[in-house]
């Protein structure tokens, strides 16, 4: 399920059942607190992350590098992949 945490994330009352990102996000925006603060990388323009710097990302974590999407050109944002999102645990996903 994509929408299940990284690895080792559980939600602390329930430690045997991962917190899903909707439920992770939907706690945070209600100011309860989650099992960890939800991540957002690429999600929207102001979450972001430069084309040079995803380059260097990919490899970093291990994923294969290649071309880089731009998402956003007047800024340089890269588009974020769906292998990236998984390897950091991001729980927002963008709606173009």
């Amino acid at each position: 399920d994509r929408h299940r945490t990284a690895p080792g994330h559980t939600h602390p009352a329930f430690p045997r059942h991962p917190m899903t990102s909707r439920e992770r996000l939907r706690l945070a925006l209600s100011h309860r607190q989650p099992d960890r603060p939800p991540i957002d990388l690429g999600a929207t323009w102001v979450t972001g992350i430069s084309a040079s710097a995803y380059a260097k990302l990919r490899p970093a974590l291990g994923l294969p590098a290649g071309p880089v999407r731009m998402n956003e050109p007047l800024q340089l944002l890269a588009e974020v992949d769906d292998d990236v999102r998984l390897a950091l645990g991001v729980d927002v996903v963008g709606l173009w």
